[in-house]
Parts: C-alpha cells; sequence; structure tokens
C-alpha cells in the first residue's frame, strides 16, 4: 500500500490489464494504482492475463496486512497454471560469412496454431 493505492512491480505484457485487475479485486479506482513494470515477451508463462491475478491477489493481501507482499513462481508453476503453449512450427536458413562468422542473412518462415485472426 501507498499513499492510499498501490504500487504493483510486474512482470507482464499489458500494464492497463494488471492495474484494472487490481482495482476490481480491491475497490480502489484505477487512479490510485500505479504498475511498474518491464515489459516482457511471451517465452515463458502468462505474462498477458495471469500477472494480473498475481497482481490482484497480492494488492488485496497488501492492503490487509498494510506490508508488501511478493509473489515469485517456480517456471514449472507457472507454465502449469497457464495451461501450455501454442503449436508453433518454423523454417529457417542462414547465410553466414566464413572469415568473420557474422550472419549476412537469414530467411525464416514461422507457423502458429493459434486461432483466427491478422
Amino acid at each position: 500500500p501507498d499513499e492510499g493505492g498501490i504500487v504493483a512491480y510486474v512482470a507482464a505484457q499489458c500494464a492497463d490489464l494488471v492495474q484494472r485487475m487490481v482495482a476490481h479485486s480491491t475497490g480502489l479506482k484505477q487512479s490510485k494504482i500505479v504498475v511498474k513494470y518491464r515489459r516482457v515477451g511471451g517465452g515463458f508463462g502468462g505474462k498477458t492475463n495471469f500477472s494480473g491475478f498475481l497482481a490482484a491477489s497480492a494488492a488485496q493481501l497488501a492492503m490487509k496486512t498494510a506490508l508488501p507482499v511478493r509473489f515469485v513462481l517456480p517456471r514449472d508453476t507457472d507454465t502449469t497454471l497457464v495451461g501450455g503453449r501454442q503449436e508453433l512450427d518454423g523454417a529457417w536458413e542462414a547465410a553466414v560469412d566464413p572469415s568473420t562468422w557474422k550472419i549476412q542473412a537469414l530467411s525464416y518462415e514461422l507457423w502458429l496454431a493459434h486461432g483466427c485472426g491478422e
């Protein structure tokens, strides 16, 4: 808790979702919730939605105890809670300069099984 509000430090892809979830779970106005984060990719776990659930739970505990609360999940727990991965397949080719070992060109194709969309 901080000055009548909450400061949440999260690993997330969308801070606004975390802010809305914390506001809903605590009854605070969104203007009283500051989300500080480093934008992370989707390489492991549920950083789009699931971080909001943890932040909301931590915020409720922080308000009840008037103490900071921190959740750190082991990677296997994080992945289990999210429910797995999308199917992905790909192919790539790289052209490398043999004298410097620097990549000169890269060509790749990725196929994602994530439903309908652009």
